[in-house]
């Protein structure tokens, strides 16, 4: 569930982040898939968590990522429409995704940004 959504107040009006229910369901996500993997006896050498450069949707696949034991994220900023640093209200350098709390995933979505 998106904040704007839920008729919640947020900072970003351009991209809204999960509310706690949001994350709830991303979280029972993760676990439906984990053990769909496991009932069915699915085994794969990598999983690959891959999601747009929105901030709901990189909260959503964290969670679903940890509930899988995935360490890796993959931002793939081809996943949308258009995301520019003025969209977050700053022309400056810093990229808003590593200001998220999301320190124990491997990021490695340089690549994509410069595709």
């Amino acid at each position: 569930q998106r904040a704007d959504h839920a008729g919640l107040s947020h900072r970003n009006q351009i991209d809204p982040p999960l509310t706690p229910l949001g994350s709830e369901q991303a979280r029972v996500t993760g676990r439906y898939l984990k053990q769909y993997f496991e009932e069915n006896k699915l085994s794969f050498d990598e999983i690959v968590v891959e999601c747009s450069p929105f901030i709901r949707t990189i909260q959503t696949a964290s969670e679903v990522a940890r509930e899988l034991g995935v360490k890796k994220l993959t931002v793939n900023y081809r996943f949308s429409e258009y995301l520019s640093f003025e969209d977050f209200g700053h022309s400056g350098r810093e990229d808003p995704i590593k200001r998220m709390e999301l320190a124990q995933f491997d990021f490695d979505y340089e690549k994509m940004k410069r595709e």
